[in-house]
């Protein structure tokens, strides 16, 4: 009967995100009954080593929101092809428009709403009863405010108890104040619940995507569905709405001086319903958008991947140190502790991203590719011919390939140790030193290429990541070529992105300064030089 069309991003916009939305999630699960209605949310532009949105907050949603939501991801390099003539990182009507097209077809109607509001049915308890037989039509309700205080202090799991609390409250605490609209809406803020005739928006070729600076979304399509309808129906008698204030904090689209999409232009001005120009591509037509299931979200992905490729539980602790003057150039690590940390990196990842692996350690490569497998990867590990001859893998293995094709990955994986796992020192054998020059020769060879497609802007950054690069000769790979995180030791891990050109020197220096004394003298003027 309903599709529930909603969309927002993981990154605690406005005031208390993750509580008004989780109420807001769960109240609207709790009014809707039949079994073809569903609540679809657009994740859009999440950061891709982010988990989506209703992920990050599936411990806070009911059993019930969790088996009607659908959650669509719309991903970074998508929302890339609008990123320069916007200020926003979310486009609302590309973002519905993206549920639209994906919403179930034997629906007859789409609310269109937003995470921040609580529907109260005047008669009975479901959406779904009271709007089965409604005449063909569009139909809005007015807007109740809830402050803030109030809304925080609700239970967000007691989807009916919230209903009833703020039903009582907006008759005893005079909440129910109905703000009539303009510009041709019935009431104030009609993007709350525009209740749309699904067949209408497809027919008008849904939300207008040339909307890119935010307000006005709703007043436009309201506009172009009074050219299929003459007058707004009015569900008050019905329901009635609650919004969840969250002005407190001030965001980019409250500002007083916020970009706003042109009223002359996209209301005023609009002369028909259809968007001809848009009408073969609306709502990523010919994009793959990935469909998120809360019911095996990807945490638990992450853990049954971990479980099947660590087969041995740990017996007793282990044990590592960082004293400069006693573990310098002494320290590596158990596999099996640094894939837990590894595999995080990458698990919200795009499953058709490429890795590339350079080193020699075979016990640390096998469970990666393994763990990539289990969580979704398409494509293996890519290594070089060279780098698989170490790693003991044939020739015609999957993933060795050529360097120009190991270079064009989108993630890049630099393991510190010897062939054996252990840490590099002046000692080595020849194999061992082979490998090490082949590891700083690809990194310098990494440098060099991302520095040329920031002077080309030919791509984002792509992201590094250096295992037990840590207090030892390869620190100062990290400190001087990336803009890095500092992790925590345990987790042998630096990743970020390389940085600009600078100078600081050229990579050859570090390969020229592999002895351990004038390398230390080197850390030290390296970590003096990119002190932040």
């Amino acid at each position: 009967m309903i599709s529930i069309v909603l969309y927002g991003r993981n990154d605690n916009y406005g005031y208390n995100l993750h509580k008004r939305a989780a109420l807001s999630l769960n109240c609207m699960a709790e009014v809707l009954t039949d079994p073809d209605d569903e609540i679809l949310f657009v994740d859009y532009n999440t950061n891709d080593d982010f988990p989506t949105f209703p992920e990050a907050i599936q411990d806070t949603l009911t059993e019930r929101t969790r088996r009607v939501l659908r959650v669509l991801r719309v991903r970074p390099a998508i929302h890339a092809r609008w990123k320069n003539a916007t200020h926003l990182f979310t486009l609302e009507p590309l973002a519905r428009n993206v549920a639209v097209r994906r919403s179930n077809e034997n629906n007859r109607f789409v609310l269109s709403t937003n995470t921040d509001m609580i529907f109260v049915p005047r008669r009975g308890t479901s959406l779904t009863e009271l709007v089965r037989d409604l005449p063909y039509g569009y139909y809005c309700i007015p807007r109740f405010e809830i402050p803030e205080t109030l809304w925080e202090g609700l239970d967000r799991k007691d989807a009916r108890g919230v209903i009833d609390t703020v039903g009582r409250w907006g008759w005893s605490l005079y909440l129910n104040e109905i703000v009539y609209g303009s510009s041709g809406n019935k009431f104030d803020a009609p993007g709350d619940f525009q209740l749309i005739e699904r067949k209408d928006l497809l027919a008008i070729d849904g939300f207008d995507e040339n909307m890119l600076l935010g307000w006005h979304v709703d007043s436009n399509i309201a506009k172009r569905l009074a050219f299929l309808h003459k007058d707004t129906g009015d569900l008050t008698d019905a329901c009635f709405g609650y919004h969840c204030d969250h002005t407190r904090q001030v965001t980019p689209m409250h500002k007083s001086a916020s970009q706003m999409n042109d009223l002359d232009v996209f209301v005023h001005g609009v002369r028909e319903a259809q968007l001809v120009g848009q009408r073969d591509i609306w709502g990523c037509a010919k994009d793959d958008i990935e469909e998120i299931s809360l019911a095996r979200p990807v945490s638990q992905v992450y853990v049954g991947a971990l479980e099947t490729v660590i087969t041995e539980p740990l017996q007793a602790p282990l044990e590592a140190g960082y004293e400069f003057t006693q573990y310098w150039d002494k320290i590596d690590y158990d596999p099996r502790h640094v894939l837990p940390f590894l595999l995080d990196l990458l698990v919200c990842a795009p499953r058709d991203l490429r890795v590339s692996y350079f080193g020699g350690h075979k016990a640390m490569f096998e469970l990666l590719r393994v763990a990539l497998r289990r969580i979704g990867f398409e494509k293996d590990l890519l290594v070089t011919r060279e780098n698989a001859a170490r790693l003991g893998l044939p020739p015609a293995s999957a993933g060795v390939a050529a360097p120009d094709e190991v270079f064009e990955a989108n993630i890049f994986i630099f393991d510190c140790v010897t062939l054996e796992g252990k840490a590099v020192s002046d000692q080595m054998s020849a194999p061992n030193a082979a490998m090490v020059d082949d590891l700083v020769r690809s990194f310098g060879r990494l440098v060099d290429a991302e520095r040329e497609r920031m002077r080309a802007r030919s791509g984002p950054p792509r992201r590094v990541v250096m295992i037990n690069a840590l207090e030892n000769r390869f620190e100062a790979l990290v400190r001087i070529y990336l803009d890095y995180a500092r992790t925590p030791f345990s987790s042998r891990l630096r990743h970020g992105f390389i940085r600009p050109s600078d100078k600081r020197g050229p990579l050859k220096v570090y390969r020229e300064r592999l002895d351990r004394r004038g390398l230390r003298r080197w850390i030290k003027t390296a970590a003096a030089t990119t002190k932040n």
